[in-house]
């Protein structure tokens, strides 16, 4: 299907597929049968996990903090929700 060099979360979500990487950048691509290049759309700096949850993107970081934002556009914003406590994947993620 294609690269993902330095990827440290995925997520899919409206038929696309998104993907953090190690250099703090925050991706996305359609998810066909091709080759086709990933398309950046912002920052995504020290993540650990990520996952997809009613149109919004939520990662986890190295500092404990659960983060969401909009899938689309480059200037949108993370909100930070709160602590992420013991989260080794975004199953089991809870917000404090």
């Amino acid at each position: 299907m294609g690269h993902a060099t330095l990827v440290v979360g995925m997520a899919a979500m409206n038929g696309k597929l998104f993907c953090a990487t190690r250099d703090g950048d925050l991706w996305w691509r359609e998810p066909d049968g091709f080759d086709l290049p990933w398309q950046q759309i912002g920052p995504a700096i020290d993540v650990t996990a990520m996952a997809a949850l009613n149109n919004k993107l939520f990662v986890t970081t190295k500092a404990n903090q659960l983060w969401q934002r909009d899938p689309v556009g480059e200037d949108s914003p993370w909100e930070l929700l709160g602590h992420a406590i013991g989260v080794v994947a975004m199953v089991g993620v809870r917000a404090s």
